[in-house]
């Protein structure tokens, strides 16, 4: 090693050692090992590094990378053994240009997790990360967060964020500052993994985890999903059909089956009859009768065409086709007509000629009410008894209703 090297490094570690000794003792360091990070929930892990490396650090053993591992230890601000530093090539006090460096410290947790926030306890020259990075189980980095940092001396720099698709096993802390930047502890948040599945939904069926969508029921009627443990509504909804819900605790390493029994969306039909009293078919099947102030309430009806026939004694025949679809609430309304005087029967005209009516009247009174007979022999010879004539049978002839 050269005698400049030797010296620089000589320097540095009499420079630390000095700088040792300035260490502030505040309570609110220690309090601040206690997370504010909001969203805690059941479901959710909090763990502390493992193992670390760095791109330098300033020794093997005191101010290593190693510091910044487990919970945290540090508690004042100051130039302290027990938290990570870079090396002092770096630094304020070495061979090379003064610089911000740039350096970075990377952290390794126990157990995978889809992270939602990191919280790092800065203990000398705070306000040094500049971009956070997340390594997956398959080790590809992912940048979550980048900008400044205004964490004071002592202090914590959380930083939350959506809950990643992918499990996390590491982070990784970039960081810039002229001099020896310290991270004590790295805790990482995160939530555990949990998987259900979906059977029994119609394919194209929509599937929700707490109304966040998860994917769509494939073709054989299923879905598989994963998601973070704890208290879930897990929904399905479907064109035609009901929505179909429930409540489910999903918990680590374990799989949760749930079918959807999804009913056909029907559809609803008000009716309103003037008058009241009415008989209701639909497809010729009896339905109900409308209430005397003419109103019924048909239900639970397939979609589909119906066609609906109304009857009431003394009004005509009501007939409409109707196109329901599912989830309609329809209101119909209908006005029957009266069906006027009744056609006059076989003894109403026999009684009419013998009673004295001339067969005139006879024929006028046939031409306006109908009859409901057929004048075949029978008929002709009992009115040409009672006194009809050719005229009067052919009007009757005629008038049948």
């Amino acid at each position: 090693m050269s005698s400049t090297r030797q010296g620089s490094l000589m320097l540095g570690r009499l420079t630390r050692a000095a700088l040792s000794t300035l260490i502030v003792l505040t309570p609110a360091a220690s309090r601040g090992w206690q997370t504010s990070l909001s969203g805690a929930a059941e479901s959710q892990v909090r763990q502390w590094a493992i193992s670390a490396t760095a791109s330098t650090q300033y020794s093997a053993s005191s101010w290593s990378a190693a510091k910044a591992t487990g919970p945290p230890d540090t508690t004042g601000c100051g130039d302290i053994v027990s938290a990570w530093a870079p090396a002092a090539s770096r630094g304020l006090f070495g061979a090379t240009p003064n610089g911000p460096g740039p350096e970075w410290l990377q952290l390794t947790y126990a157990k995978p997790v889809h992270a939602v926030g990191i919280r790092v306890h800065e203990t000398y020259m705070a306000g040094f990360v500049y971009q956070v990075d997340l390594t997956d189980t398959s080790g590809v980095p992912h940048t979550v967060w980048s900008g400044g940092d205004a964490t004071s001396c002592p202090g914590w720099l959380e930083i939350e964020f959506p809950a990643t698709p992918y499990l996390v096993t590491g982070v990784t802390l970039h960081t810039a500052k002229p001099g020896y930047e310290e991270v004590d502890a790295v805790e990482l948040v995160g939530e555990l993994q949990a998987s259900f599945s979906i059977s029994g939904a119609p394919p194209g069926a929509r599937v929700f985890l707490d109304n966040r969508p998860v994917g769509a029921i494939a073709g054989d009627g299923s879905l598989s999903a994963n998601a973070s443990t704890g208290s879930h509504r897990v929904r399905v909804t479907a064109d035609g059909f009901q929505d179909w819900s429930q409540e489910v605790t999903l918990n680590e390493d374990s799989r949760v089956n749930l079918e959807a029994r999804m009913s056909p969306k029907t559809a609803s039909l008000t009716l309103l009859t003037k008058p009241g009293q009415a008989q209701v078919y639909l497809d010729d099947e009896p339905r109900g009768v409308t209430s005397s102030e003419g109103r019924l309430v048909l239900r639970d009806l397939k979609p589909g065409s119906y066609r609906m026939r109304l009857s009431l004694t003394g009004y005509k025949e009501w007939t409409q086709t109707l196109t329901l679809a599912a989830g309609d609430a329809l209101q119909l309304e209908a006005k029957l007509e009266s069906a006027g005087p009744k056609p006059l029967t076989l003894g109403d005209v026999e009684q009419a000629l013998t009673g004295g009516l001339s067969k005139a009247r006879v024929a006028t009174l046939v031409k306006e009410y109908g009859v409901d007979f057929a004048l075949n022999d029978d008929a002709e010879k009992l009115l040409r008894a009672a006194g009809a004539d050719g005229d009067l049978l052919l009007a009757i002839s005629k008038a049948r209703k």
